[in-house]
């Protein structure tokens, strides 16, 4: 079996070549574009028509750094604050002082491949509201088209809860806001391995 796309962990997206049968199997890097030799990319996601790729970089400065709080965005609103906020939030997701937060494993932003001919050549980053300061990674489609489903939930309010989320791709090209998947009796290994139970 030929070209089966799939996660890789730290070595980033790859294809995996099978002989029919055989065990041997050889890794062949995605182009540069998208498989960087400065980044981590991981969480490969094909749309429903495999024209589209959807991966996660992690740890770029290119990063989206709209952060809305209590309301504001704080990135916009006070922008003489936001590193040291941006600080405070990622030592929060990771329980340790991140000196430059924006090469943590926590910069999480989901970029796009677009194909031609099952080549993905063209790549692009979309912006908030499918981006933005915190964690964001596309985890898989849905049976709906242009419906995908996001990790984390995003309050209008601002900030960012535990869960999963769906979002929706426009005829446009525009996303949609995150809204909350509600999951009944939702909880998560804390990083302490204490169950936590989440607010749905």
């Amino acid at each position: 079996m030929w070209s089966i796309l799939r996660k890789i962990g730290a070595v980033g997206l790859s294809l995996v070549l099978s002989l029919n049968g055989s065990d041997a199997q050889s890794l062949e890097k995605l182009n540069g574009t998208i498989n960087t030799a400065k980044y981590d990319e991981i969480s490969p996601v094909l749309s429903r028509d495999g024209h589209t790729l959807y991966f996660t970089r992690i740890g770029s400065p290119d990063f989206d750094k709209n952060m809305i709080l209590d309301g504001r965005n704080v990135y916009e609103s006070a922008p003489g604050e936001y590193p040291k906020i941006l600080q405070e939030v990622y030592f929060q997701l990771s329980g340790k002082f991140l000196p430059d937060p924006s090469r943590s494993d926590f910069n999480q932003d989901i970029w796009i491949a677009e194909s031609e001919n099952q080549f993905f050549d063209q790549i692009y980053h979309p912006p908030y509201p499918l981006n933005n300061a915190f964690p964001n990674s596309i985890c898989a489609a849905t049976s709906q088209p242009n419906q995908y489903i996001v990790i984390n939930q995003f309050p209008k309010e601002g900030g960012m809860r535990k869960g999963f989320s769906f979002v929706w791709q426009r005829l446009d090209g525009t996303w949609t806001p995150p809204e909350p998947m509600p999951i009944k009796n939702y909880y998560t290994e804390g990083a302490r391995g204490q169950p936590g139970p989440e607010q749905q």
